[in-house]
């Protein structure tokens, strides 16, 4: 494929993905609380950008939350398992969702508390074991100084890139194969030899579109911003 099709279409790629993203305000959400809260569920574990308004910008690895109109970047978590004697327990319940191999357990401690979900193992005395995760805060800035927060989902990206890669492919392909045709003597009708040609030609062109559509997706992604001073 000459390079003139591969800068076609990598153009073609790019200016498919510009438009693949999503942006939220405050004016999207019937309050600020649960403009908040969608933001805390969609961020709080992913790798963000955050931008302030004087255009400082921090690359958070560990995801961010909003408390208090503060957002606190998250430094790591710590995890620790926790042990609850069979003496404390007052009733073990199994139940299942959709995987009927392994049940999920609801416990409930003679002290009125109750745990549930994948955590939790039952050992041989009946005792159990849970896991405890816990958040590590580090740094804290206003809301007010934060021009926007953004991250990208890579695997999003894959579909755009896959399909407008295949057509984009198929098309360079037919583009490359006619002037190659055209060029040679004595060759104004496509053969039978011509249409093999063509064939392979497609084929080439949309295993490429579909090779660099998928690379091209990946690293492009689908973006989400939330913005709180655009």
């Amino acid at each position: 494929m000459k390079v003139k099709f591969l800068n076609l279409y990598l153009s073609i790629l790019i200016t498919i993905f510009a438009g693949c993203s999503s942006t939220y305000t405050l004016k999207d959400f019937s309050s600020e609380k649960i403009f908040y809260k969608d933001f805390n569920n969609s961020v709080k574990d992913k790798s963000v950008k955050v931008r302030l308004v004087n255009d400082s910008l921090y690359s958070v690895p560990n995801g961010a939350v909003i408390f208090n109109d503060t957002l606190i970047f998250i430094e790591g978590t710590k995890k620790e398992k926790i042990k609850v004697d069979n003496s404390a327990i007052k009733e073990i319940r199994n139940y299942y969702k959709t995987d009927f191999s392994h049940p999920l357990h609801r416990i409930i401690l003679k002290n009125g508390k109750e745990l549930s979900g994948y955590n939790i193992e039952i050992l041989p005395d009946s005792s159990i074991e849970y896991l405890v995760q816990e958040n590590i805060y580090g740094r804290h800035i206003p809301i007010n100084k934060i021009r926007e927060v953004s991250y990208k989902n890579h695997w999003l990206g894959l579909i755009p890139g896959i399909s407008s890669g295949v057509v984009v492919g198929f098309i360079t392909g037919i583009l490359g194969f006619y002037p190659v045709h055209n060029s040679q003597p004595n060759m104004g009708s496509i053969g039978e030899t011509q249409s093999t040609d063509l064939a392979g030609s497609t084929v080439i062109g949309t295993g490429l579109g579909l090779l660099i559509g998928s690379v091209v997706g990946w690293l492009i992604g689908y973006s989400y911003t939330y913005q709180f001073n655009p």
